[in-house]
C-alpha cells in the first residue's frame, strides 16, 4: 500500500505564517489587556497562549516548526545522496552528510523548544559565568559557542551552494538568530534590571519569538522550493 502526500509550497507557507501571526496577535491582545487591567488573577489563562511560557500552544507550534524543518532537511539529505549515487560522484561531494547533520540539529532544537532544555543547561552555566546583564540567561553562552562551531564546520559547504539558495538560507538564519540571540540578550538585560514582569520585557520577548517563528517559516519555504524542483510549487511524498 502506497500513500501519497502532496505539499503545495504556497499553501504550506501561508498556513504556517497565518498560524504564527494568529498566535502573536492573540498573545499581544491578551498581554495588552493584562497590563491595562493589572489584575494577574483574572489572567491565569494567559499562560496558555503567552509566547514566553513553556508547555503551551505557542511552544508546541514552535517545536513543530523545528521538526518540520528537520524533516525537510532529511529529505534534502536523501535527495543529495541519490543525486550523488546517480552521478557516481565521490562520497561527500554532494554534501549529503551536511544536510543530515542539519536535520539532526533541528530535531534536537525541536526537543529543546518543547522541553526548555536550554534553560536547564543555563542553570549549569550559572556557576561558570556571571548571570547578569546581557548574560542574565546564561544558556546563550554554550549555545553561542555551538553556533560558532557549526558556522566553522558548514562554511565551506555553504559556499558551495547555489547563489539563490545561499541568499535565502542567510536571510532565514539572520531573522531567526536576531531573535534567538540578539533580542534574547536584550531581554536578558531588561530582566536583570526590571525583572520579567515589566512591559518592556514583554515587548522584547514578543519580538524575539516572532522573529524565531518567521525565520523558521522562511527556511521551510526555502527547502520546499528546492525539494519541489525548478517549478518550486509542489512536493509529492510517497510512503509505503
Amino acid at each position: 500500500m502506497t500513500i501519497k502526500l502532496t505539499l503545495q509550497r504556497r499553501r504550506v507557507t501561508f498556513t504556517l505564517a497565518f498560524c504564527a501571526g494568529l498566535l502573536v496577535l492573540i498573545h499581544s491582545i491578551v498581554l495588552t489587556a493584562y497590563y491595562l487591567i493589572n489584575n494577574p488573577d483574572v489572567f491565569d489563562f494567559v499562560r496558555l497562549i503567552d509566547l514566553d511560557y513553556e508547555g503551551n500552544i505557542p511552544t508546541l507550534f514552535s517545536a513543530l516548526l523545528f521538526f518540520f524543518n528537520g524533516l525537510l532537511l532529511y529529505l534534502m539529505y536523501q535527495a543529495s545522496a541519490q543525486s550523488s549515487a546517480k552521478s557516481n560522484a565521490a562520497g561527500g561531494s554532494s554534501g549529503s552528510g551536511y544536510w543530515l547533520g542539519l536535520a539532526l540539529i533541528f530535531c534536537y532544537l525541536g526537543v529543546d523548544e518543547g522541553t526548555r532544555l536550554h534553560e536547564e543547561i543555563g542553570d549549569i552555566f550559572e556557576n561558570i559565568v556571571v548571570a547578569d546583564g546581557l548574560l542574565y540567561f546564561p544558556w546563550v553562552v554554550p549555545y553561542s559557542a555551538a553556533l560558532l562551531i557549526a558556522v566553522l564546520i558548514y562554511f565551506k559547504f555553504y559556499l558551495g551552494l547555489e547563489r539563490s539558495l545561499q541568499v535565502r538560507l542567510f536571510v532565514s538564519a539572520v531573522v531567526f538568530l536576531s531573535g534567538a540571540v540578539g533580542v534574547e540578550m536584550l531581554s536578558a538585560q531588561e530582566a536583570s534590571v526590571a525583572g520579567t514582569s515589566s512591559l518592556t520585557y514583554s515587548v522584547l520577548y514578543t519580538i524575539e519569538e516572532s522573529l524565531e517563528m518567521a525565520g523558521l517559516i522562511i527556511l521551510s519555504d526555502t527547502l520546499l522550493g528546492v525539494l519541489a524542483g525548478r517549478k518550486g510549487s509542489e512536493l509529492s511524498l510517497r510512503f509505503r
